[in-house]
């Protein structure tokens, strides 16, 4: 896509086609083109230059959708009005990281219709970069254990390994309040098993961590855990793995691992 104008729809796979076109069908009623020639002609420069570079947005971020939707994905099964609230929410992002961000939850609603409430959306929105960044060096620290959602691993906020990428006391502190996680010195969170054992992955390395009761166990987890929202932005924000922090998390739990 470019230019304003949504690409060669037999250039695309099925399921692109079907989101492109119910796109398209989207923004013509809610902006349609006629009317755009409309106040081009008035000479509304000015005006007919914001919608346009809207437009282009909204392309950037639908093309960036596009390679992550699943092959069995069925684009028809996104509510409509959600579209329309998705792309009020993210027009008016040029930014390409955080364009990113946004048509990784266009196509995650597309592989599954329900997953991003319009709350979430709108919380989404109102972030800023410096705190969307400061998140997703968060998300670096996250592991996934067991069928749980993915869970940031902070045992101590004052060492190095998590100074270094700025997470600490001051940082945890402004996430929570602003609603992405939940921080509290004391005590740990924890999380709980009916099984004696489970595996946690950090970026392809795994763990086979081992519980002292055949059920109902529990497994520290530190001081920070994600609410909702946070789990839902996780969930797009992407991360990358911080050097020698599976070796810390080992060590942090090396009594479960025999």
């Amino acid at each position: 896509m470019s230019n304003g104008q949504l690409g060669n729809l037999d250039e695309l796979s099925k399921p692109a086609a079907v989101l492109i076109e119910k796109i398209e069908a989207i923004l013509n009623s809610v902006q349609p083109e006629a009317e755009i020639r409309t106040w081009y002609r008035r000479g509304e420069q000015r005006w007919v230059e914001e919608q346009m570079e809207r437009l282009q947005n909204i392309n950037d971020i639908t093309d960036k959708a596009l390679p992550l939707l699943n092959e069995d994905v069925n684009p028809d099964a996104i509510a409509a009005d959600w579209l329309v609230y998705f792309f009020e929410k993210s027009q008016m992002e040029s930014d390409s990281e955080l364009q990113t961000l946004w048509s990784r939850i266009l196509a995650g609603e597309a592989n599954a219709p329900g997953t991003y409430l319009k709350t979430t959306l709108n919380f989404i929105s109102e972030l800023d970069e410096t705190d969307i960044e400061l998140f997703t060096q968060l998300c670096d620290f996250a592991w996934k254990i067991g069928d749980e959602d993915t869970t940031p691993l902070v045992f101590d906020e004052k060492l190095e390994i998590y100074n270094r990428n700025e997470i600490n006391r001051e940082t945890l502190t402004h996430l929570d309040n602003i609603g992405l996680v939940q921080f509290q010195d004391s005590p740990a969170f924890r999380l709980n098993f009916a099984s004696k054992s489970v595996v946690a992955e950090y970026y392809g390395n795994r763990l086979h961590v081992k519980m002292f009761k055949a059920t109902n166990n529990e497994l520290e987890i530190g001081i920070v855990r994600f609410t909702s929202i946070g789990q839902a932005l996780a969930s797009v924000c992407g991360g990358r793995p911080v050097n020698s922090f599976y070796e810390y998390v080992r060590e942090q739990w090396r009594q479960y691992l025999f």
